[in-house]
């Protein structure tokens, strides 16, 4: 189980720690190192919570990034991540489990669930992202706009 982001309050990271004292946290560094630092890790976790002065608003591209590799992803209902988690603008992603956000009790449950079959549900997460936001299907998203 890992993280790799800001270890800041904000992106959950205390929640993780508290649910899953043996997770691997990774501060962020050069985006190029990203594939090799996922490699090792069967399961990303990506907790964030809102708070007063910050509010999860992008697309969640680091549980993107970890299923795009084959990762398993647990992810917190902060922000705008409920909408992306549940499609967006595609469908939904059912291999990606989502917990509730500042509840440590429902991260570990949720990493227990992703655990428990961490193979399959890394699988359909790299082909959910093939299918719905890898680079091909957002190229043809565009084109559609363009001509539109």
């Amino acid at each position: 189980v890992g993280y790799i982001g800001r270890p800041v309050a904000e992106k959950g990271i205390y929640d993780l720690e508290q649910a899953w004292p043996t997770a691997k946290i990774t501060p962020w560094s050069e985006w190029i190192k990203l594939p090799w630092a996922l490699s090792g890790i069967k399961l990303i976790a990506t907790p964030s919570r809102d708070t007063s002065f910050w509010h999860e608003q992008a697309g969640p591209y680091s549980a993107w990034e970890a299923m795009a590799t084959g990762c398993a992803v647990v992810a917190s209902d902060a922000g705008a991540m409920p909408w992306w988690n549940k499609g967006g603008y595609c469908e939904p992603n059912r291999a990606l489990v989502v917990v509730r956000q500042g509840d440590p009790a429902d991260l570990r449950r949720g990493i227990q669930e992703a655990l428990s079959d961490w193979r399959g549900r890394g699988t359909a997460c790299r082909e959910w992202v093939r299918e719905h936001v890898g680079t091909v299907e957002v190229a043809k998203a565009l084109i559609k706009v363009l001509k539109a």
